[in-house]
């Protein structure tokens, strides 16, 4: 599971901590791979280049990666999503890419629409730790406590070390006020290097 992806903007803290600007993170999955020279060439950082080389390949799996990929390193997530979805329609059981179009939709405020990407790709393969962690953000903002914490434990149970989630299980109880358990999360997250732990430590 990738430890480094962007935590997004929104912030679920309650007044008294939200200056300390920690939120949940939520979890991407792996980007495609870098463009190669002769693909830097075709796929250029020109929105126009790109809108002209590429739709005759459309239906080529691949063409359609690099081209949402490009528009999700733009921030257009909306096209990039399109583009997504059109690959999950012909391939239903990509959990992964389901992840994917809810990590966008996350980053566009848009939980809901994320959830159902969520609960699609869970069914499909439900110890997909991905999908779980975004899925206990999502409960995590709404103040969904109880839902948050049941999956996020559960993603523990699969991935034990899985950073994102010891993170996101430390924040969850200081929202609640659980101090105790909050820190013994935040302590093993500093065991293994991570600044958040070790800031969440001394915050408590």
């Amino acid at each position: 599971t990738s430890q480094n992806s962007k935590t997004d903007a929104a912030a679920i803290l309650p007044a008294k901590i939200e200056h300390r600007s920690t939120d949940m993170s939520i979890e991407k999955t792996a980007p495609v791979r870098p463009l190669n020279t002769k693909e830097q060439d075709t796929f250029s950082d020109n929105i126009e280049r790109i809108e002209r080389a590429v739709p005759l390949q459309l239906k080529d799996r691949r063409s359609k990666l690099l081209k949402a990929s490009y528009y999700e390193g733009i921030k257009d997530y909306r096209k990039a999503i399109v583009i997504y979805e059109k690959i999950v329609t012909s391939e239903p059981d990509s959990y992964k890419l389901m992840n994917k179009i809810a990590y966008l939709l996350m980053r566009l405020d848009l939980p809901d629409g994320a959830m159902e990407y969520l609960n699609r790709a869970l069914e499909i393969n439900p110890e997909y730790v991905p999908a779980m962690l975004n899925a206990g953000v999502i409960h995590g903002r709404a103040k969904r406590y109880s839902a948050a914490e049941k999956i996020l434990l559960e993603a523990l149970r699969i991935e034990p070390n899985n950073r994102k989630a010891l993170f996101n299980t430390a924040l969850l109880h200081e929202i609640e006020g659980e101090f105790d358990n909050s820190r013994k999360f935040y302590m093993k997250l500093q065991s293994y290097g991570d600044k958040k732990g070790a800031l969440g430590v001394k915050r408590l």
